[in-house]
């Protein structure tokens, strides 16, 4: 990762994706590299869906959350859909299609008036948005 990228973040949410590209994975973090050694076996602590598809890659990474409660409740939306999504249902769990979602959720003013900022790592996953959206990220 870009060291411009993780110096004094705070609470972030990320999307990461396996090398195959076919399975991605979301969460929150106050520590993205760490995180990803966590996912990677590097460390003890990665989660249990990330066993499968390593080694993981990040993609992007929304920042900007005021503390633990509004990062964890972006992934869970993020994760799951979000306010409108019949039932909370999940969103597909791909990586371009989570890539997707993140800027419906970044639209909805639960999120819009936080400001939150989102930077791509990987800019080839990023996906085609209106301008008005992609002006701010």
């Amino acid at each position: 990762l870009k060291s411009d990228l993780v110096s004094a973040m705070g609470w972030c949410c990320y999307l990461l994706v396996s090398d195959c590209g076919r399975k991605s994975y979301v969460g929150s973090t106050t520590c993205v590299p760490r995180r990803v050694r966590q996912h990677n076996g590097e460390l003890a602590g990665g989660a249990r869906r990330t066993r499968a598809g390593r080694p993981w890659n990040v993609v992007a990474i929304v920042d900007g959350f005021k503390g633990m409660a509004p990062a964890l409740s972006f992934e869970w939306f993020w994760k799951r859909g979000g306010p409108g999504a019949r039932g909370g249902s999940r969103v597909t769990h791909g990586p371009k299609a989570r890539a997707r979602h993140v800027f419906s959720l970044l639209e909805l003013p639960k999120w819009e008036r936080r400001k939150l900022r989102i930077s791509w790592v990987q800019p080839e996953l990023r996906p085609d948005v209106s301008a008005t959206v992609s002006e701010r990220m």
